[in-house]
């Protein structure tokens, strides 16, 4: 459902470490990511969060996008309906 939304994922396994982050493994082979600069370590990588807000904030705007595309469809439909009432009106009263 999120195929199109697939090029976050693709972008953020591939993304670099930021200034100042360096990779690291524990006793286990497990990863973690330290910062030089202020001495924090993270289990994550550092821009997990950064590509996980953006993956959330495209796919509302998808979401709104389809609602708003379903709403436009219904008023064209409204309007289509409104136009042949009146155009029936109108030929009636020319055939008198």
């Amino acid at each position: 459902a999120d195929v199109n939304l697939l090029w976050i994922a693709e972008e953020a396994l591939c993304a670099s470490l930021p200034e100042g982050w360096t990779e690291h493994h524990d006793a286990a082979g497990n990863v973690f990511y330290y910062n030089t600069i202020t001495g924090v370590s993270s289990w994550e990588h550092p821009l997990d969060e950064y590509y996980r807000s953006l993956f959330l904030k495209l796919k509302k705007i998808l979401i709104d996008n389809r609602a708003a595309y379903k709403v436009n469809d219904a008023a064209v439909a409204v309007q289509c309906g409104i136009r042949c009432h009146y155009a029936r009106r109108a030929f009636r009263r020319l055939l008198g």
